[in-house]
């Protein structure tokens, strides 16, 4: 049976980049005063094996997959959004 992404996709914009900030705040203890879609992610210090636990994490909120290729796309905060809106519209 495929999951229901129905709440998720439905998801302004705006509520999904909150719920992927408090995601990632959970996991990383980083604090996004100051942080917008342009800002690096290595500015927040955000390394690679923090974006691994993120991705976990992410994929356990939103019921998706993201593989380890599409992981090192995400340079920027605005890159996780992107890719979440873009997997959660093809739900």
């Amino acid at each position: 049976m495929k999951p229901n992404h129905h709440a998720e996709s439905n998801m302004t914009r705006e509520e999904l980049i909150e719920r992927v900030k408090e995601t990632i705040a959970k996991e990383t203890n980083i604090s996004f005063s100051g942080v917008h879609l342009d800002t690096r992610l290595e500015d927040v210090n955000i390394d690679s094996l923090d974006m691994i636990e993120v991705a976990l994490a992410l994929e356990k909120t939103f019921n998706i997959t993201i593989v380890t290729t599409e992981l090192l796309r995400f340079q920027t905060f605005g890159d996780v959004i992107e890719e979440l809106q873009r997997k959660l519209s093809s739900e």
